[in-house]
């Protein structure tokens, strides 16, 4: 007969029991975010958010910085291809930024009184962006169905297509695209324009 005395040991006490939480939760939880009513608020400080959006700018020229560098290094002896594929792996790690910080721009919507509004995103969920707008913070739910944003990173412009953003954001950040796959929801204008300066220009310098 066997004969078990005080509280199991470490080692042998399940995962979720030692560590308090589950090891399939995600941070911060849809859960965890219901019960700080994160879908449901209806304002917050804006200066919270300010704070939010310079973080965001740090962590988003961290991301693409590399790509950026190499994109802006290209001269006016870089092929149209290459450019083109600075471009599509600048596309494809913006793609996978985390958007909740960034300062967004309405720039078309299903919903004609949402054009134009902006605000910095203090939320994303599967189908919309929460933004607070200035100046006193009234949080706007954003439906991605149907709206473009630019968003400024910079002397970059990023327009996103959101109606193709329709995911959840942990899903798009793993998200793996098939070669010769063009995610068609990023645009940069400003290094767009620069790649058709470039072109122009050679084709100018041949003639």
């Amino acid at each position: 007969m066997l004969l078990f005395t005080g509280r199991p040991s470490p080692a042998r006490r399940p995962c979720r029991e030692r560590s308090g939480v589950s090891r399939n939760r995600t941070v911060p939880g849809r859960a965890l975010a219901k019960r700080l009513e994160l879908y449901s608020v209806k304002k917050i400080e804006f200066s919270l958010a300010e704070q939010m959006h310079q973080m965001w700018l740090e962590y988003a020229k961290d991301c693409l910085g590399q790509q950026l560098d190499r994109l802006n290094a290209a001269d006016s002896s870089s092929t149209v291809k290459h450019q083109q594929q600075l471009l599509q792996q600048l596309s494809e790690a913006a793609l996978r930024l985390d958007l909740t910080g960034a300062r967004m721009l309405v720039a078309h919507a299903s919903t004609a009184s949402q054009i134009g509004l902006s605000g910095i995103c203090v939320m994303e969920t599967k189908l919309s962006f929460r933004l607070a707008a200035p100046p006193h913070g009234r949080v706007l739910t954003i439906p991605k169905v149907g709206t473009t944003l630019h968003v400024e990173l910079g002397s970059v412009r990023l327009t996103l297509f959101a109606s193709q953003l329709t995911v959840r954001p942990a899903e798009r950040a793993t998200k793996r695209f098939r070669s010769g796959q063009r995610p068609p929801l990023v645009h940069f204008d400003s290094l767009l324009e620069k790649a058709a300066a470039d072109a122009a220009g050679r084709g100018c310098d041949a003639q």
